[in-house]
């Protein structure tokens, strides 16, 4: 089994010393590296093989958009945000910057390796008091008008029901496009179709909604 390459980005040295600590013993996880800034995370980016980002956005020297940047180097990155900070705007921002993991640093020793191997394999990672922000409304990210306005149920098809699984599974276009033998220009379309017609405006809105649905199995997020 290939281990996963992880690189920490935290503006705290024991944060990062302690994770070093909790993954030394597992041996299907190797840590690649380490940043204390947002310069020193994109030249090491850029060098070496990682494929998952464990960031504090919310520390000290990083900010979000530390992650999409990270993200342009490598669009095959998979991106845990690990924070003490989770407000309902914050997740969902996250969400669209390219988080497809979120704990919280109070989650227990089990849960931070459960979600390191889990994000790094693709899978949304979510822990309970993440999920309990990410259902409720948020209206920023949802369009209130259409809602409003509509009391028609959403008739998605199945396809489209496919789809929408798969993006809260955390897969790009790209991905989805080979996983279901189509091109990436039918699911950006099918994509756009689908935001129409739930009434959202973006991936965290997707998301969302298919959380609220249960389109997705709690395992994936619990």
């Amino acid at each position: 089994m290939n281990k996963i390459n992880v690189f920490l980005a935290d503006g705290n040295y024991l944060v990062r010393e302690g994770l070093k600590s909790i993954l030394s013993v597992d041996k299907t996880v190797s840590v690649a590296g380490e940043a204390n800034d947002s310069e020193e995370l994109h030249s090491q980016v850029k060098k070496k093989r990682i494929d998952l980002l464990v960031i504090d956005f919310s520390s000290q020297n990083f900010e979000l958009k530390d992650i999409q940047k990270a993200l342009l180097s490598n669009p095959d990155l998979k991106v845990l945000a690990i924070t003490t900070y989770y407000s309902q705007s914050s997740v969902l921002k996250a969400i669209e910057s390219g988080v497809t993991g979120y704990i919280l640093k109070d989650c227990g020793k089990e849960e931070v390796i459960d979600a390191i191997k889990a994000t790094g394999k693709g899978t949304n990672f979510f822990c309970g008091k993440i999920i309990e922000s990410i259902v409720k409304e948020n209206t920023s990210y949802i369009d209130v008008n259409k809602v409003a306005s509509c009391c028609e149920p959403v008739n998605l098809s199945n396809r489209e029901i496919e789809i929408v699984k798969l993006i809260a599974q955390g897969f790009t276009n790209k991905e989805i496009a080979d996983k279901l033998f189509l091109s990436n220009h039918t699911i950006i379309t099918h994509r756009k179709n689908i935001m129409a017609k739930i009434g959202v405006k973006n991936t965290a809105g997707i998301v969302v909604y298919a959380v609220k649905e249960s389109l997705v199995l709690p395992a994936l997020f619990l």
